[in-house]
């Protein structure tokens, strides 16, 4: 009740030339303002139509304690180097929904800090080692409903913390069992929703997937 009783009121003052309504430690924004509230740890935009996100758009020193920032549903198409440099400690992100083909760790000050990442429902078609590399402490990651039709076998190396990871609903058809072994944390990894090759040529794929 308290979050739709923020929104309300969101509402009300964006009409009355506000952008922003900050609710306890939480900052609600409908529009990029051009002054962020400071003291607050989450902050939630609800925008539309958004393109790139370059380097000054979140230019603030009072972001710095901002630890949870969402931006869902927003038509990201990019981000800039640093465009979240000012969230030094960040460490859960949502980016669903968006339009973004890639995730780069330069869009951080710094990116270990991250423990969270949600790109779900993007337009990402690979994963790599430099996809996630620097976000060395990262514990659960959401890249469910993309393009993805490759994960190249170092893609985790550096992710010994991960947890939960979701792959679902892309568009693998294998995937190289030696992925997962670095994973010593792993507990949740979803794979359905993918057009899966279970032909004997997978044999060992197959056999891996069996074991989660």
């Amino acid at each position: 009740m308290r979050g739709v009783a923020a929104l309300a009121l969101l509402l009300v003052n964006v009409h009355l030339g506000r952008p922003c309504e900050k609710v306890e430690q939480v900052l609600f924004c409908l529009k990029i303002p051009s002054y962020f509230d400071p003291g607050c740890s989450s902050l939630l935009m609800v925008l539309k139509n958004i393109g790139e996100v370059n380097s000054t758009v979140f230019q603030s020193d009072n972001l710095a304690s901002i630890i949870s920032l969402i931006i869902n549903n927003a038509n990201i198409t990019r981000i800039a180097e640093k465009g979240f440099g000012s969230f030094p400690q960040l460490t859960s992100l949502s980016l669903a929904g968006n339009m973004l083909s890639q995730v780069n760790t330069s869009w951080f000050r710094n990116p270990a800090v991250l423990r969270e990442l949600n790109v779900a429902d993007n337009r990402i078609a690979e994963v790599t080692e430099s996809t996630l590399k620097g976000l060395s402490n990262l514990t659960k990651l959401r890249l469910n409903k993309n393009r993805i039709k490759a994960i190249r076998p170092s893609s985790f190396r550096s992710q010994s913390a991960l947890a939960e990871v979701d792959l679902s609903e892309n568009r693998l058809t294998w995937v190289p069992p030696q992925i997962f072994t670095s994973l010593g944390s792993l507990r949740s990894i979803r794979l359905d929703g993918n057009p899966w090759n279970c032909s004997c040529v997978h044999r060992d794929f197959v056999a891996s997937v069996k074991g989660w």
